[in-house]
């Protein structure tokens, strides 16, 4: 039961941090792809629901992780599981923070 509840942490970790690099930072990026003389940072967007939902999935990451570190006896897991909630949340600053 322990090694399964390790495994799904890990993937919520790896699935999380697919989802931030799907979402796009701005929701009219695409629009450059097609046309580059189309600006992104001049279309005003006032929706930030992307980066609220990636913000949800880090906490969710971090969540997971700190839960694994409160139920481990592991002094090596524990590390690494805060390892691995410090690297999201660089990711994610280095990713989405304007």
């Amino acid at each position: 039961m322990k090694l399964l509840v390790k495994i799904v942490v890990h993937l919520v970790f790896v699935c999380g941090l697919i989802v931030f690099l799907v979402f796009p930072r701005n929701k009219y990026e695409w629009m450059q792809a097609i046309d580059p003389s189309i600006s992104v940072s001049q279309i005003e967007t006032e929706s930030s629901n992307g980066i609220i939902f990636t913000l949800l999935v880090l906490i969710i990451i971090i969540a997971t992780q700190l839960g694994l570190v409160a139920t481990t006896s592991s002094k090596k897991e524990r590390i690494a599981s805060l390892a691995l909630a410090s690297l999201a949340t660089g990711f994610w600053l280095l990713w989405y923070w304007k």
